[in-house]
């Protein structure tokens, strides 16, 4: 059967009767307008309106699938530069760490000369000595001097073992710096925020008292007195005062009484306004230990080592409970014990350039 608008041949009369109502060469040859279906995104036609609301949901998806291609390409190069940014900053604070560490080496070489001047000047009161005394008082202060010499002698050796510690720490604070950086390159958009609040948080400095101490009996602090301190640094100086930094050694050393033995004063505050301390030495010569230099001295190598057994290890466990919290809200309070732990591990490092807080502390506790 042949259709008397196109001249197509179809095989039967329900066969041409649908050409008739769906072919469109056939209808646009009939005039006829009405069962035209019009895409309005493209200008498609088709000859039936469940075809055109097929093909609008196809449409649909294609513009929804380009904007999301688009979308997620943006956002790609966002957070492209974003992690440029965070790595120049680690990479400035490990220049910061190269710094420390080569302001370190220089302190060794300072202490080192400092040695050899003192090992110089008793050298030459020895010399003195021999001209201005008998051979018995000369040799009775000559081996005075010798011991003086050989304990200095360790005490050097002590703190360079302790600046080399120190230096270990360094070295270890870098490679964390760089498992670290390892590290934030997956998970860098969670754990921003949480460690920049955590690094602009403070420690309350406190506020102390001027306590006076007119009137003390003093008796000499001998090396086995200074070995008591130093023990009860070593043994006792755990997270719970180190936490609190300058103040919680001194705190320690006022808690377990080793200052005051069965009762008896070796090391008192004479003006806690001025921070000046007093002390007998061995040979019972009252000594005025101005800002708790000579105290200081005896206990900050030693604090320094428990913070690398203890409190190191604990800054290290605070940071894997960081990044293993799944909200800001839950990795918040390590990030504050991370933050103020760092800041008293710091405080104790730099004693030897400014123990203010440890004197003040020291003055209101003994």
């Amino acid at each position: 059967m042949n259709c008397e608008h196109c001249n197509r041949i179809l095989g039967s009369l329900s066969s041409l009767n649908y050409h008739k109502l769906h072919n469109k060469k056939c209808i646009e040859k009939q005039g006829v307008t009405n069962n035209i279906f019009s895409c309005s995104l493209c200008q498609k036609i088709f000859t039936s309106k469940d075809n055109l609301n097929k093909h609008i949901c196809i449409k649909k998806n294609e513009i929804y699938l380009e904007y999301e291609e688009y979308n997620k390409k943006n956002n790609m190069e966002i957070e492209k530069q974003r992690m440029e940014i965070e790595k120049q900053r680690i990479e400035i604070e490990t220049q910061r760490i190269e710094n420390e560490t080569q302001r370190i080496e220089n302190e060794t070489q300072r202490i080192e000369n400092e040695t050899q001047r003192i090992e110089n000047e008793k050298q030459r009161n020895i010399v003195n000595l021999e001209n201005e005394v008998n051979l018995q008082s000369k040799n009775k202060k000559l081996k005075t001097y010798k011991k003086e010499l050989e304990t200095c002698k360790k005490e050097l050796e002590t703190c360079k073992k302790e600046l080399e510690t120190y230096r270990n720490i360094v070295n270890l604070e870098k490679e964390v710096q760089r498992k670290e950086i390892d590290y934030l390159y997956t998970r860098i958009e969670k754990l921003d925020k949480t460690m920049s609040d955590a690094l602009l948080q403070s420690v309350n400095k406190p506020t102390i008292s001027n306590t006076n101490h007119n009137n003390f009996n003093l008796i000499p602090l001998d090396i086995g007195h200074r070995n008591n301190i130093k023990d009860i640094v070593e043994n006792h100086y755990n997270l719970e005062y180190q936490i609190n930094g300058q103040k919680g050694l001194a705190k320690l050393l006022a808690d377990s009484g080793v200052l005051k033995p069965k009762g008896e004063n070796i090391y008192v505050c004479s003006d806690s306004s001025r921070g000046i301390f007093k002390y007998k030495n061995e040979n019972g010569i009252e000594i005025r230990d101005i800002q708790a230099k000579d105290l200081t001295s005896w206990v900050q190598n030693i604090a320094i080592k428990n913070i690398k057994k203890e409190g190191l290890q604990r800054v290290y466990d605070l940071f894997e409970c960081i990044c293993s919290s799944e909200t800001t809200e839950t990795a918040q309070p390590f990030a504050t014990e991370q933050s103020k732990l760092i800041e008293a591990h710091t405080s104790i490092v730099n004693m030897n350039d400014d123990n203010k807080e440890f004197v003040r502390a020291l003055g209101v506790c003994i």
